[in-house]
């Protein structure tokens, strides 16, 4: 919003500068527009206009993510349970406060999602434009959408290859949506440049955050800043110095195995172990800019916080462990449809492996393991049921299925049993204490001094 006043100001620092925000991240241009445009239309409300935003951004998400699990794995209950347990899951409600761009995003790309869903079944030309436009807007918002974009195109893809069908719209669709990011990112460079006569910087290249996060825990820690600044603000330069520092990293997590290791551990548990997944953060980190009320306080600080804090480490490890059933026992019936959500999930779950660590860039792909969870948990169900029926009638037992079943069942049982030692509480509760966070980042500053 500050960025946005000062273009509305005429003060275009931030661009023109080379330790300006927008010369370092021209890729935030979109939101910048959008902020703009809201500042125009309410004034000193536009903070509050992009939280009403935000919360219509949350109802389209959860029918949106709702209607893709019902498309997805063939039943509607699916996509009802979807819709009831986002609806529970405080966190996304959190975010409404949070003017990032995320939710917004989150809103065009899985719409974005149902129309190529629905595109592979009825092959409607209209679902090609509208499909392209909604994920360039998304792209503009929020550049981690191109994750999600990419599993979409992975699975067109698929049916250009396998399926029998119209190829040739397929194609197109997949042209289309790649065309849109690029006409998007375009336009809204266009529209900025028109606005500041500045020429949009090239900025900092994405090396240099994958550099800032191997060669330390995973968090922000501005080395993406600091290369660029060594490199005289030169993108070209800074990308040399980036894979050379990478290079670095290599040989010494190729030298040091161990802590590779361990440095891979705790950045998944950095990103992944904290069910509320930032939310109360973003609410909670303003300082003394927010005075809550007793009930916002107790709801951000203290009682209410431990109580959904509490629910909050159930329910996450409840979906994570129904997604694992999903993935064993959920009966495919030679229809791939319902790997959307699956493979939108893995794949943002590897990407963030060597993009910055941050709790609230991975919840997206969090939300979308609910349906995965609740097909998992069901396909479960209809196992132990058909055991139950294959004794009862004195028929053979699928062994296969059995073995799978009791393997999950003792893994789950070892690591309940298990949750009082560091192992498990490290590495599966989700819940490294204060002390291990801090010895941890010890270590790796002792490893970054070292090399």
């Amino acid at each position: 919003m500050k960025v946005a006043e000062q273009i509305l100001e005429g003060n275009f620092a931030e661009f023109s500068s080379q330790e300006g925000y927008m010369y370092r991240c021209p890729y935030q241009n979109g939101l910048v527009l959008i902020d703009a445009f809201l500042l125009i239309l309410f004034g000193e409300k536009a903070f509050v206009a992009y939280q009403i935003l935000n919360l219509i951004s949350c109802v389209v998400n959860i029918e949106m993510i709702g209607r893709i699990a019902t498309l997805s794995f063939s039943n509607e209950k699916i996509g009802y349970y979807t819709r009831i347990l986002l609806l529970l899951f405080p966190g996304l409600f959190f975010y409404i406060t949070y003017n990032y761009g995320t939710l917004p995003s989150m809103a065009c790309i899985t719409i974005a999602i149902d129309q190529v869903i629905h595109f592979e079944k009825d092959y409607r030309k209209r679902r090609i434009v509208f499909a392209a436009c909604l994920t360039g807007l998304a792209y503009v918002l929020k550049m981690n959408s191109v994750i999600i974009l990419t599993a979409m195109i992975i699975f067109l893809f698929r049916d250009l290859l396998f399926r029998k069908g119209k190829k040739a719209y397929t194609a197109v669709m997949i042209f289309s949506l790649l065309l849109g990011l690029v006409v998007f990112r375009k336009g809204v460079d266009f529209i900025t440049e028109s606005i500041t006569h500045i020429p949009t910087a090239e900025g900092m290249p994405m090396l240099n955050y994958i550099l800032m996060t191997t060669a330390g825990d995973g968090t922000y820690n501005g080395t993406t800043v600091n290369v660029f600044r060594e490199a005289g603000f030169d993108t070209p330069k800074s990308k040399e110095m980036a894979i050379a520092g990478l290079r670095q990293t290599y040989q010494y997590y190729r030298d040091n195995k161990g802590t590779f290791t361990h440095w891979l551990l705790h950045k998944i548990v950095l990103q992944w172990n904290d069910p509320s997944f930032e939310s109360f953060m973003i609410n909670t980190g303003r300082g003394n800019a927010v005075q809550f009320e007793s009930f916002y306080y107790s709801l951000f600080y203290g009682g209410l916080r431990q109580i959904l804090t509490f629910l909050l480490n159930i329910a996450h490890s409840t979906i994570l462990l129904g997604a694992v059933f999903m993935g064993l026992l959920y009966n495919r019936n030679n229809k791939e449809e319902f790997l959307h959500p699956a493979l939108i999930a893995v794949g943002g779950f590897a990407f963030h492996i060597i993009w910055e660590a941050a709790a609230h860039y991975v919840v997206v792909y969090y939300w979308f393991l609910i349906p995965c969870a609740i097909a998992g948990y069901r396909a479960f169900a209809k196992s132990i049921m058909k055991l139950q029926t294959a004794v009862h009638m004195h028929r053979s037992v699928d062994k296969f299925a059995l073995g799978k079943i009791i393997c999950l069942i003792a893994a789950t049982m070892c690591i309940t049993l298990g949750s009082g030692t560091d192992f498990v509480r490290n590495h599966f509760s989700f819940a490294d204490s204060a002390e291990t966070i801090s010895a941890y980042h010890e270590s790796v500053e002792q490893n970054l001094s070292s090399n």
